[in-house]
């Protein structure tokens, strides 16, 4: 390949049908990220998280009611593909943006780590807010800091349905005690484990990075509050923008201690202060570089270009426009000879661009990424779709 083929091809999307060649690939793609729109009108004509929510537990409510009578299974069903049709909307707007954007190298860049903080709509309560989640904690961060993408994903109302951190209360926290209280017992519930444990093994410092399962107790600890509305109780409860809560009343309470480092007893605060050093933990650093290198380049990356994206990565605290400008600049990144299988959704919309065709209707991208085992926000866990071949 030449140098103009790697760049469409490695790097975007593949060119558009009667696409003129740049003069110098390597400076078009850093200008690609300098164009790259985080929030178009085609995303913005979509329901927010906020609305996801509230249409998820509207459509409950609305299930409820209809199994209560007879004779409404049409109507239940109804129900049920109103929002498969919402799904199907955001994927195609998503797939949309791949085929016509001038900036697919940026666009490739925010399918990369929609995948490495995955939430799948294999658990059906997440259909209405995996959408929401890349379009509002994974793209305005793309061309931000890792600490600022990392605390906007896992702290987004998606993920802590995905990974059942809405209903986790602390073991000794006001909730748990009246609780108790209330139905005359004394017993401690296990805090929930799952969204921390993510956070260390796939998210930031990877499965040999150098944690105990004591970290993902004590981080699990400090998770514990962080919920979505309509979860009682509510009372006191902070919120933010993209529609999470935190409820200080089931906030497990006392100083937490994660890769040894103390954290004293902050509220709403304590998590986002872990998730901040984690960022930048030389762990995650290691575990970033590899999965850029890998994705970019080969399945097994050269290591001279990991150690260049590590050393970036810490240099600069993650910052991500000049980990990817070290990506670029890396002569590992333009070896001639082709090293990666295209992934079903980047041949799907290369097709796409090289025809200059568009999907026929709104179904024909979650369609056709079904057949090929690759649909919209679908892997099967939390590791998202497998990035060899």
């Amino acid at each position: 390949m030449d140098a103009f083929e790697i760049a469409q091809h490695r790097f975007g999307y593949g060119p558009k049908a009667r696409v003129e060649q740049a003069g110098n690939p390597r400076r078009a793609l850093l200008r690609e990220l300098e164009r790259f729109d985080p929030s178009p009108a085609s995303l913005r004509a979509l329901p927010s998280s906020k609305q996801a929510i509230e249409n998820y537990f509207a459509f409950r409510r609305r299930q409820r009611e209809l199994s209560n009578q007879m004779g409404n299974a049409k109507m239940a069903q109804e129900a049920r593909l109103k929002r498969f049709r919402g799904y199907s909307d955001a994927s195609a707007a998503r797939g949309l943006l791949g085929i016509e954007s001038d900036t697919a190298f940026a666009e490739r860049l925010t399918h990369f780590w929609a995948n490495h903080f995955t939430v799948s709509v294999a658990k059906t309560q997440v259909l209405d807010l995996a959408a929401p989640h890349e379009f509002e904690a994974i793209r305005p961060h793309v061309m931000g800091s890792f600490g600022d993408m990392l605390a906007a994903a896992v702290l987004h109302p998606a993920m802590l349905v995905y990974l059942d951190q809405f209903s986790a209360v602390g073991p000794n926290s006001t909730s748990m005690k009246l609780r108790n209280q209330r139905f005359r017992r004394q017993e401690s519930e296990q805090v929930n484990e799952n969204l921390a444990r993510e956070i260390l093994e796939l998210h930031t410092l990877g499965v040999d990075g150098g944690y105990r399962h004591g970290d993902i107790v004590e981080l699990a600890k400090a998770l514990t509050g962080w919920s979505v509305p309509n979860v009682n109780p509510q009372r006191n409860a902070v919120r933010f923008n993209d529609g999470a809560i935190f409820i200080p009343t089931r906030h497990e309470p006392g100083a937490r201690n994660v890769l040894g480092r103390s954290y004293p007893t902050n509220g709403v605060s304590q998590a986002r202060t872990i998730l901040k050093d984690i960022a930048t933990h030389p762990s995650t650093a290691r575990h970033i570089a590899t999965k850029l290198a890998r994705h970019f380049t080969a399945d097994s990356p050269p290591q001279s270009l990991v150690r260049k994206l590590e050393a970036n990565f810490l240099e600069t605290s993650g910052d991500l426009p000049s980990l990817y400008q070290t990506l670029v600049n890396a002569s590992e990144s333009w070896e001639p000879t082709p090293r990666k299988f295209k992934q079903p959704w980047e041949w799907v919309i290369a097709a796409y661009r090289g025809t200059g065709t568009q999907p026929k209707n709104r179904r024909m991208i979650t369609q056709l990424m079904r057949a090929f085992g690759q649909r919209p926000w679908g892997p099967a866990s939390p590791a998202g779709y497998e990035d060899t071949a």
